[in-house]
C-alpha cells in the first residue's frame, strides 16, 4: 500500500472535490431542465446517471462505502434542486393569481403548493 505525503493527498482530495462539484452542477443543470420532481427516490433515467458519474466519472466501486456516499449525496442535491424548482414554481402561480409575496395569503398558497383558495 503506497502511504502519501499530506500535500499529494490534499492535492487528490481537492481535484476529487472539484469532480464531485462540478458533477454535482451538471446534475443540478439537468434537474433544472427536466422540471421532473421525485420524492426520495430518483427516477430511473436519473438512478443511471447517478450510477454513471459516481462508477466511471468518480471511478467508485459500486461495492465501496465511497460509492454509497456519493450516490447518497447526489439523490439530496437532486432532491433539494427539484423541492426549490417546485416552491419557484408555486410562488410563481401564487403571483399569478394577484397574491402579493409577503402577505399572509400570499404564504398559504404558496404552502398549498399554488392551488390553495384563499378565502376572506
Amino acid at each position: 500500500m503506497k502511504i502519501l505525503s499530506l500535500p499529494i493527498l490534499r492535492a487528490h482530495i481537492h481535484r476529487l472535490g472539484f469532480a464531485f462539484s462540478a458533477v454535482a452542477l451538471a446534475f443540478a443543470a439537468s434537474a433544472c431542465a427536466s422540471g421532473q420532481a421525485y420524492a426520495g427516490n430518483v427516477m430511473p433515467e436519473r438512478e443511471a446517471q447517478v450510477h454513471h458519474v459516481c462508477t466511471d466519472v468518480m471511478g467508485l466501486n459500486a461495492s465501496e462505502y465511497a460509492y454509497q456516499l456519493c450516490t447518497m449525496s447526489l439523490k439530496q442535491t437532486l432532491a433539494s434542486v427539484d423541492e426549490a424548482q417546485r416552491i419557484d414554481r408555486d410562488r410563481a402561480a401564487c403571483a399569478a393569481r394577484g397574491l402579493q409575496p409577503g402577505t399572509r395569503d400570499f404564504a398559504l398558497c404558496v404552502v398549498g403548493n399554488g392551488h390553495t383558495s384563499v378565502q376572506n
